[in-house]
């Protein structure tokens, strides 16, 4: 169930009031990043797009419908790209992503900078 539905429900006039503290509850546990429920829903959306990108929803795929060694996989993609990561270029995309002529748009570029980090991390097979 997602967050929408969940909302949905909790202010759906159907349910008997009784039940909508816990479904408030239940909501706000979904919404709180430290929480089990939030984590555990991150890790499910990371492997099916880990899925994706692999290919495994393709019928000819070795792992075909399986998420058998995908975190591993992805793992020794990941630490073969940042150990074989050229460290001259990486800090020249950096820079040219926070070249902020204006302070209001430093937020923005620390993004591009995140965003850009995070690229040359996963490689082009990850992303």
């Amino acid at each position: 169930m997602d967050l929408i539905q969940l909302f949905t429900l909790c202010t759906c006039t159907i349910i008997p009031k009784r039940f909508t503290p816990y479904l408030l509850h239940a909501f706000l546990q979904l919404m709180d990043p430290k929480s089990p429920t939030y984590l555990d829903d991150q890790r499910a959306a990371m492997m099916e797009h880990l899925f994706m990108c692999d290919g495994r929803n393709d019928p000819s795929h070795p792992h075909a419908f399986t998420y058998t060694g995908l975190w591993e996989k992805f793992a020794l993609d990941l630490a073969a790209n940042f150990r074989d990561e050229y460290y001259p270029e990486l800090f020249v995309r950096v820079c040219k992503a926070m070249n902020a002529d204006n302070p209001a748009i430093v937020h923005k570029k620390a993004q591009q900078a995140i965003e850009t980090c995070k690229q040359s991390l996963l490689g082009d097979k990850w992303k």
